[in-house]
């Protein structure tokens, strides 16, 4: 049922946030590109899609309580490092341990980013969170390392998908069900060229 919610949030955020700005006048990038990660993916719909997740991930922690706002204090902490306004992607806690989880659709980041992320994920530990580095296109960690989709300085803190919906839910979820869900994204996208 929550696997159901999260499609439901994906197919509707890609349709009001994505397909309808790219049929006025953004370009059509091929189901390739979103669907396997070998592939480049422009930007624009990378980040877009990245953000749909974050969206939908976010929405699963609340419908299951247990998402968690940082405080005043901690995002103090954390802007310090990054010297800038600071984007929390997902915050949450289950049985009074608090999980900071820094999602990116690429996790094969230029050195700069690397290492910011990095740093980013090391302060949310020292402030008590069990942070790690969400990869969206990775089913788990040990795919992404062993793929070469991950700098070596965020491979310690790799986690696949199949890794977080375990510890939100309990469940595992099958490759076959997370492909699918993103080949059906793929399709609405591929699928603007064709209404």
């Amino acid at each position: 049922m929550w696997w159901k919610k999260y499609e439901d949030f994906i197919f509707e955020y890609v349709q009001t946030n994505i397909i309808e700005n790219m049929r006025k006048g953004n370009t059509i990038p091929s189901i390739k590109d979103i669907v396997f990660p070998d592939s480049k993916c422009q930007q624009s719909i990378c980040i877009k899609l990245g953000n749909a997740n974050e969206k939908a991930l976010n929405f699963i922690l609340k419908e299951r309580n247990i998402f968690h706002q940082i405080s005043k204090e901690e995002y103090k902490h954390i802007k310090a490092i990054t010297k800038k306004r600071t984007q929390i992607d997902l915050s949450f806690c289950i049985k009074g341990k608090k999980y900071y989880r820094e999602t990116k659709l690429n996790a094969n980041l230029d050195t700069e980013k690397a290492f910011a992320t990095a740093n980013k994920i090391r302060k949310m530990n020292e402030l008590g969170y069990d942070g790690k580095l969400l990869i969206m296109n990775c089913f788990n960690a040990t795919e992404a390392i062993e793929m070469g989709k991950i700098k070596k300085q965020l491979a310690q803190y790799a986690e696949g998908y199949n890794d977080f919906f375990k510890l939100i839910v309990d469940e595992n979820v099958s490759k076959n069900m997370f492909l699918k869900t993103w080949k059906y994204v793929g399709n609405m996208i591929k699928n603007i060229g064709t209404t």
